[in-house]
C-alpha cells in the first residue's frame, strides 16, 4: 500500500509540475475549463480502482 500511494503521489507530482512548467514557458493558465475537466473524468476511474482494491 505504502508503494501504491508513493507512486501515485510521485505521478502526481511530477506531471503537475512539468505541465506547470509548460504552460508557463507558453504563457497559458494551467487551470481552465478543460483542465477541469480532464482532472473530474480522470478522478472518477481512480477512486473505483482504489475503493476495487481496498475491498
Amino acid at each position: 500500500m505504502l508503494v501504491a500511494a508513493a507512486v501515485l503521489a510521485g505521478a502526481l507530482t511530477t506531471g503537475s509540475y512539468f505541465t506547470w512548467r509548460k504552460a508557463r514557458q507558453q504563457g497559458l493558465p494551467i487551470w481552465d475549463a478543460t483542465a477541469r475537466k480532464v482532472v473530474i473524468n480522470l478522478a472518477v476511474p481512480l477512486v473505483a480502482g482504489g475503493l476495487f482494491i481496498l475491498a
